[in-house]
């Protein structure tokens, strides 16, 4: 019988053990901080404009953080236990999500890409209750509106749109009028948006949200500063789309369909991160498919020793960025 893994079983020190490391991430900025700015608040856009040019090293911009934070971890952890998309998994989605997310402890601050991730994964959220809720109507409402409220802070979340309706399709739930509840819930934020711009006489900004020409940087060299490794994420991922498309046949319907839908969600968020000239915040969004197409894998493989081979990995690599980031702050702060 093959061992379950310490780290996803349904215990209190597994939490309190996930709380710690946040804390800790937390107290790095403290005692390390950046002051040189590596990783900036640079946007102009509606609800974050005032964010521009701030040091993210300010307690204030650190703690501000922990929220949007949480909410994610609670949601990573969240949509699992509602949905039984994992068995056996509890909180080893939000452990992955932490680390894939702040590979870099510098990237722990208030951010439009951090706020942002927080209200697409409740758009996320909203979308798979359809299965459950005898009021998908108004879930898709809220769906569409956490979309576009999310594209407030960061516009390159509205390519995140054709995944809601992959979801649709994946699901069976594509129609007319669910797609009309979810255009109109992205609609009544641009209506509101639109109502306030007008009202206080600062339409610019209506007309700044969508000059997307501003707002992607394109293909670009990606400038590999990150220091979890990008191609050990690409290979775990590669290994378990294998693994899933191997033995998906022997999923229950419900898990293989939510775990399609992931599936599309990393592609879309690889096509982002891609547009967006491999900006190492689209982790925040990345993470959570990662997380599940990783699990995936690691609880379900038949092979003994590589679930604990891999984990171990992760956790290594987790911990030399983090120092590596230590000594690069200290660098450049002498």
């Amino acid at each position: 019988m093959k061992r379950e893994l310490g780290i996803s079983k349904n215990k209190p020190i597994v939490l309190a053990s996930l709380i710690l490391v946040s804390l800790i991430i937390i107290g790095l900025q403290f005692a390390f901080p950046d002051n040189n700015q590596i990783y900036n608040v640079d946007s102009i856009r509606i609800a974050n404009f005032r964010m521009d040019g701030i040091p993210v090293s300010q307690p204030w911009f650190v703690l501000a953080a922990i929220p949007f934070v949480f909410i994610n971890l609670f949601l990573a952890y969240h949509i699992n236990s509602q949905f039984n998309i994992i068995s056996n998994a509890y909180y080893f989605p939000s452990w992955l999500y932490l680390i894939i997310s702040f590979n870099d402890y510098r990237l722990f601050h208030l951010s439009a890409e951090l706020i942002s991730s927080s209200l697409l994964l409740l758009s996320i959220f909203m979308l798979l209750l359809i299965n459950q809720s005898s009021k998908k109507h108004s879930k898709l409402f809220l769906a569409g509106f956490f979309l576009a409220a999310a594209s407030l802070f960061l516009p390159q979340t509205l390519l995140y749109i054709p995944l809601i309706f992959f979801g649709l399709m994946v699901f069976n739930q594509l129609n007319l009028r669910n797609s009309l509840n979810f255009i109109i819930g992205m609609l009544s934020v641009y209506f509101l948006l639109f109502a306030w711009s007008f009202l206080t006489d600062n339409l610019t900004l209506w007309h700044q949200h969508f000059v997307f020409n501003q707002v992607f940087s394109g293909l670009l060299i990606p400038k590999f500063t990150s220091l979890f490794p990008d191609f050990l994420l690409a290979f775990l991922s590669i290994a378990g789309l294998i693994f899933l498309s191997l033995n998906s046949g022997f999923l229950k319907v419900s898990k293989r369909k939510h775990l399609t839908f992931f599936v599309g969600f990393l592609i879309f968020g690889t096509f982002a991160y891609i547009m967006d000239g491999f900006c190492l915040y689209n982790r925040f969004f990345l993470a959570l498919p990662m997380a599940y197409i990783f699990i995936n894998y690691l609880i379900n493989t038949k092979a003994r020793f590589l679930p604990r081979t891999i984990t171990w990995i992760i956790f290594i690599f987790f911990i030399i960025s983090q120092t590596l980031s230590v000594f690069s702050s200290l660098s450049g702060n002498a």
